[in-house]
């Protein structure tokens, strides 16, 4: 992943409260969310699991983007404009079917990855 889009991310999660502590069993805000904790929403049957991955996943696509508008950041990805969110949320699930053990990593990492390999860039202005 590209060393700027890295350096982003890290200085977006200085900005998270630090009260929260990162275990799964204690849902807190400000816990980074693992792929395994998005995965699972992703692949459900029930339709508010659903939209809660559909919400995370198009949040992080558009702080990403926004990162990339505003060049803050070089990212290695370039959604075309076409892509839906179950498009976006297919791009996700395969990778995280392809490779489980990234599923323990940050759910933000996992997508900008993913969409790197699927739609590499960067975008043209």
């Amino acid at each position: 992943m590209d060393s700027k889009l890295l350096t982003g991310l890290a200085l977006a999660a200085l900005t998270v409260p630090f009260a929260a502590v990162a275990q799964d069993a204690i849902p807190a805000r400000g816990v980074f969310k693992s792929g395994e904790q998005i995965y699972v929403d992703c692949i459900a049957t029930d339709a508010a699991a659903v939209a809660r991955c559909d919400w995370f996943l198009m949040g992080a696509h558009d702080m990403a983007t926004y990162y990339q508008d505003t060049d803050q950041i070089e990212a290695a990805f370039c959604v075309p404009q076409h892509v839906d969110i179950d498009t976006l949320r297919k791009v996700a699930v395969d990778r995280w079917r392809a490779q489980p053990e990234s599923r323990k990593y940050s759910a933000v990492s996992s997508l900008l990855n993913a969409l790197s390999e699927k739609y590499p860039g960067p975008c043209t202005k």
